[in-house]
């Protein structure tokens, strides 16, 4: 701990001093409608179902970190928890949701004898029904294969149902608008997970097995920067009808996966980064902050995109990038490592989660390697200790999931 200390005053010291007082032109993110208003309305009218729905996830949720903190194979069952998660939170679909809380129950009972295989559909997701759910596991086990230099048994067929131009645009467009007074149902998380996947599978940066439609890939890039990438903000994100009107919102989150998985080859990079650092008071998704809290999560995905915009910034803007970048660098170290080398993480977060955006962070900004570090040339001489006392610290964790195996892959790198 001490050495964290040590390196987070380094940190503060390097920072430049106040704050700096450039105006940056950009266009706010609506913030004058929040989607959850809307879903709180079916809550409301169903306050008793809703509030026994929390109550029993949270308690199950704490039961399967306390599972997955003793070592217990619990992959299964977290799937099952993550799509109950979701259905409480961006769905009014209370029913479905009591009764996926119920197969957590049993997965949570039958424990080891419930395994995550693959599918016929090449899918490595059993425990979830929804397709954008499956899409996604399913990329972090074939990330995982294609790291090892596995092919997958079966293609992943589970990608038919948008393999043509016209079937992408036709997903995409039932999907991007959510009308939550009129049909209970909030699509922004399946838009960042399907986008997210996408744009990964289709152009080959992660081998799936399946064949795509030769115009696929351009098909997906066009869909991307003419339909939906916002010319104001420059950002992605979800949008809502309300009131007659349709109202565009910049997501970190989703603006974050789509400039990621271009390697920062995107459009309209001045709007990009004038809108990124213009968010930093607000909150997620369309801000840096968690409830009003930093996030080594959300921090992640601020880096990256500082990353990628660096070359496209004015000094002005670098300046403040690097101020912020300090900040965040001195938070991480002197906040959220704890004192066996993991990192606190939110409710929502187990410990392989919450260390797995921790390392991610660190990396980002080339803690560890100075190469990567292209924000500043100041020497941090106390980050390899860091990345030593991680690598121990990640040892003693769950080495079967996959957000433990990436922050290894990353710490030794």
């Amino acid at each position: 701990m001490a050495t964290d200390v040590r390196m987070a005053a380094n940190v503060r010291r390097g920072a430049a001093a106040g704050l700096l007082g450039a105006a940056f032109a950009v266009c706010a993110p609506a913030q004058d409608y929040d989607p959850s208003d809307d879903l709180r309305v079916f809550r409301q009218r169903h306050s008793d179902v809703y509030k026994q729905l929390k109550s029993e996830r949270n308690r199950l949720s704490g039961e399967l970190r306390r599972r997955e903190a003793a070592g217990e194979p619990v992959a299964y069952a977290k799937q099952v928890l993550h799509e109950a998660k979701w259905l409480i939170s961006y769905t009014a679909e209370y029913d479905r949701a009591a009764e996926r809380l119920a197969d957590l129950r049993r997965s949570l009972e039958a424990g080891a004898a419930q395994a995550v295989e693959q599918a016929e559909d090449g899918s490595y997701a059993p425990g979830c029904q929804e397709w954008f759910f499956r899409l996604d596991l399913s990329l972090d086990r074939l990330i995982l294969l294609n790291a090892l230099g596995q092919k997958p048994p079966r293609p992943l067929t589970l990608l038919e149902r948008v393999n043509s131009p016209e079937r992408l645009a036709a997903y995409f467009d039932s999907i991007l608008i959510s009308d939550i007074p009129a049909t209970g149902r909030d699509h922004r998380k399946e838009l960042n997970f399907s986008a997210a996947a996408l744009a990964r599978l289709i152009p080959g940066a992660v081998e799936s097995g399946f064949s795509f439609h030769p115009e696929l890939e351009q098909a997906l890039w066009r869909y991307l920067d003419d339909r939906w990438q916002d010319p104001q903000t420059g950002y992605w994100g979800a949008w809502y009808r309300k009131d007659g009107r349709v109202i565009k919102t910049a997501d970190l989150s989703i603006t974050f996966h789509i400039v990621s998985y271009r390697a920062g080859r995107v459009r309209r990079w001045p709007q990009i980064i004038a809108t990124t650092l213009a968010i930093r008071e607000r909150d997620y998704p369309f801000g840096w902050l968690e409830n009003g809290r930093r996030s080594n999560h959300h921090h992640y995905d601020v880096v990256t995109l500082l990353r990628h915009g660096w070359p496209h910034m004015t000094e002005a803007q670098r300046a403040e990038s690097r101020t912020r970048i300090d900040e965040m660098l001195a938070w991480c170290l002197a906040e959220t490592i704890r004192p066996d080398g993991t990192f606190d993480g939110d409710a929502s977060d187990g410990t392989p989660e919450a260390f797995y955006f921790g390392v991610s962070f660190l990396d980002e900004i080339g803690c560890f390697d100075a190469q990567r570090r292209f924000w500043t040339d100041r020497e941090l001489p106390e980050a390899e200790a860091l990345r030593q006392r991680l690598l121990r610290a990640v040892m003693r964790l769950n080495m079967t999931d996959e957000h433990t195996l990436f922050a290894f892959g990353k710490l030794t790198r």
